[in-house]
């Protein structure tokens, strides 16, 4: 299975404005602009649905959660450090994806996660 983005017909806006009170709806603007290249290169809304699943962890100033799941003590990475690519942070960065309805392996993600092999082939979809 292969998913196709297309950044290069959707590319992302340029957000550019004076600086001052035109700058806050410049951003409004951008920001709404932004999410429909995003979804519409990304051929849905999923990737829309993944960012805004991220969380700050309680008492944290500086990281930024995703994880695999909403349920308590579901495992996560901080996607402000150095991606450390092993198994188990593919597969999160993959269950969220694929809880957020990316098209990124023709099977369910209770069938993807029993084989390492699958996990890479979705990872690799990414």
């Amino acid at each position: 299975m292969t998913t196709k983005t297309a950044w290069d017909k959707h590319p992302l806006p340029v957000l550019s404005s004076p600086s001052g009170s035109d700058l806050p709806n410049a951003v409004r603007k951008w920001r709404k602009s932004a999410a429909q290249a995003t979804a519409a290169a990304t051929k849905g809304q999923w990737l829309m649905e993944l960012i805004k699943s991220l969380k700050r962890p309680k008492n944290s100033l500086i990281a930024i959660s995703l994880t695999a799941n909403d349920s308590v003590g579901a495992k996560g990475i901080d996607i402000l450090a150095e991606f450390e690519s092993t198994v188990t942070t593919r597969a999160t960065v993959v269950c969220r994806a694929m809880k957020c309805k990316a098209p990124i392996h023709a099977e369910a993600w209770d069938e993807v996660v029993k084989d390492d092999a699958k996990v890479e082939a979705a990872f690799d979809q990414l």
